[in-house]
């Protein structure tokens, strides 16, 4: 898995550890073994129609070592200073608990439920020999079990994504810029790898309905360990590529990969799976920043963490809060070493508009708790769009959101060719203007 916030592109983690007794054993004592492996290389390319044109380096680990392995991928992928930003910038949404670390948490959770790993920086596939999660994730899937044989393949299609969909595994600058369209891609990338991984094994692939059940139970809380006391933002990202992206895959096949979606909503909702939507850049706009901030984080939420951010801090509001998405864009800030945040949403109508700008307005009190602003962001709406701004900078949101870039897309490529110009960075100084603000990983 590439958990979009937190490394796109970096690792993919198969959580398809299942039972033993396989027809066919991909392990020997401390060992992959080659000819599984190939074997598995030739069922994987016939499924799928396509084929690898290089052996892909495999090794077999022990749990113990899956943290050392995760984290190598996390910070090959984005700077220490990066991820520092994504989370005080995820502290400002309201959507992670302060305090609380986001690399150890990640690393924590993928040491309990990572399977296999393809790390596309290295080129490798690692097999995890004793998977923590394992007997619980998918007993009682299919007819038989199929183990790490399973796990082998789904990671072996990662390679063979790698090689023949290059620039989704090797241009994380531009999704850690678009978090919702990372998603949206990760959920493609591992429901192909699912479904024919099931298919190379030739295992019937599960209703998707039931897919999730399976994957919900072996994740249940009541399991204990890091997962039972993950924040909702972790268990989603966790569990929606696998879930949401299987059932793509499901209805797809082949075609998935060929048109990938660009956002969560085109995920979440099937009659909108290639709707357009705004893609959003407020670069340009950072130099309204009043004297005395910097700029951490900019970046894009996406009907996901809506949805997660409101559930969590409003659970009484109604899913109406968060569909009719049409577009997001934040600005997470420092003024005078004060969280501050100003967020542009729009939406597909006015009165989608109104419903989120009531819903968030419940949520408003516990996100100024969490995040320790002076007071509860304010909330306003103008036609089919809702300002979202913390007390600091609601004089200021007016004129960070007149800068903005708008396009409308539909695509990852559509995305790319308008806002894949230029590469983020952390703390970079203003370029102009006498705002004291400082460019962050947003472009």
């Amino acid at each position: 898995m590439n958990v979009a916030r937190f490394a796109h592109g970096a690792l993919a983690v198969g959580l398809l550890a299942l039972c033993a007794g396989c027809a066919h054993s991909a392990l020997e004592g401390d060992a992959l073994l080659s000819e599984e492996t190939a074997r598995l290389r030739h069922a994987i390319e016939e499924v799928r129609g396509l084929t690898l044109s290089h052996d892909v380096p495999s090794r077999l680990i022990h749990a113990d070592e899956v943290p050392a392995v995760v984290r190598r991928a996390l910070l090959a992928d984005a700077s220490p200073e990066e991820l520092a930003a994504t989370q005080e910038a995820l502290v400002t949404l309201g959507l992670w608990p302060e305090g609380r670390d986001l690399l150890s948490s990640y690393v924590a959770v993928t040491g309990e439920a990572g399977a296999g790993f393809y790390l596309p920086h290295e080129r490798t596939l690692y097999v995890v020999a004793d998977a923590p999660l394992g007997s619980r994730v998918f007993a009682g899937l299919g007819g038989r079990d199929v183990a790490r044989e399973m796990v082998l393949a789904h990671e072996l299609v990662h390679a063979l994504q790698h090689e023949h969909h290059p620039f989704w595994f090797e241009h994380g600058a531009l999704l850690r810029s678009h978090a919702d369209a990372a998603s949206a891609l990760q959920a493609a990338l591992e429901g192909d790898a699912t479904l024919y991984g099931f298919l190379a094994v030739d295992l019937p692939p599960p209703d998707p309905a039931r897919f999730r059940g399976g994957l919900e139970a072996g994740m249940s809380p009541q399991g204990g360990g890091a997962l039972a006391v993950a924040p909702p933002l972790l268990r989603a990202s966790l569990l929606f590529p696998y879930a949401n992206g299987y059932a793509l895959a499901w209805r797809e096949g082949k075609e998935l990969l060929a048109s990938p979606p660009a956002s969560t909503e085109q995920v979440l909702h099937p009659e909108r799976r290639h709707e357009a939507f705004e893609a959003i850049d407020l670069a340009a706009g950072r130099d309204a920043l009043p004297r005395g901030c910097r700029l951490v984080d900019e970046n894009t939420a996406g009907e996901l963490e809506l949805s997660l951010l409101l559930t969590d801090l409003a659970p009484d509001v109604p899913p109406a809060a968060w569909i009719g998405w049409d577009g997001d864009r934040y600005l997470a800030a420092r003024c005078d070493d004060r969280r501050e945040l100003v967020w542009l949403t729009l939406w597909d109508s006015e009165r989608d508009a109104a419903e989120f700008a009531d819903a968030y307005s419940r949520a408003a009190p516990a996100v100024a708790e969490r995040a320790r602003f002076s007071g509860p962001p304010t909330v306003t709406q103008h036609a089919r769009e809702v300002w979202i701004a913390s007390p600091g900078l609601e004089a200021s949101a007016g004129a960070i959101f007149a800068h903005a870039r708008r396009a409308r897309v539909a695509t990852p490529e559509a995305l790319a060719a308008h806002f894949g110009d230029r590469e983020p960075g952390v703390d970079e100084p203003a370029q102009a203007g006498a705002s004291g603000a400082a460019g962050g990983r947003g472009w």
